[in-house]
């Protein structure tokens, strides 16, 4: 199974990493950074699965590079930008915030599934709150990964 994981954050990209690795040995794994090796990596491989961080550099930080402007909601722009290929691979959003924005225009997870679920219907798997002290994350990752393999 082909998964492509975009996390800007290491440690959680790692921990991620690991538990996908625990599941099962026929896991192969890419890696993006930010929306834009996201958008590259997607358009030129298959995928089954997309895990994706909603809130996401525009480019991979580097030792001179900032990463430029913070795309807020830079999951959802990875989706508009794959619904131009015909063949989207199933994704589910793994976040550490129940709210995104500014204050003023801000958006809850439910509001965000619900608009992602309305872009791209059954292809959308949901969205897991990510916590780094509670197993809960991996349990629904792991039910999700193994109802694809």
């Amino acid at each position: 199974m082909n998964i492509l994981i975009v996390e800007d954050i290491e440690y959680k990209r790692e921990k991620v990493i690991s538990s996908l690795f625990n599941m099962s040995s026929r896991i192969v794994i890419d890696v993006a950074k930010s929306f834009s090796s996201a958008v590259n990596l997607a358009n030129d491989n298959k995928y089954e699965l997309i895990i994706l961080d909603m809130s996401i550099p525009t480019y991979d930080k580097g030792p001179n590079e900032n990463g430029g402007r913070f795309r807020v909601y830079g999951g959802k722009d990875i989706i508009r930008k794959l619904l131009r290929k015909n063949d989207i691979p199933r994704i589910v959003i793994l976040t550490q915030h129940t709210t995104f924005g500014e204050v003023g225009d801000q958006k809850t997870t439910d509001t965000l599934s619900e608009e992602i679920e309305a872009l791209i219907g059954d292809k959308f798997l949901g969205i897991i709150k990510y916590d780094s002290t509670k197993p809960q994350w991996k349990e629904e990752l792991n039910k999700i990964v193994q109802g694809l393999i």
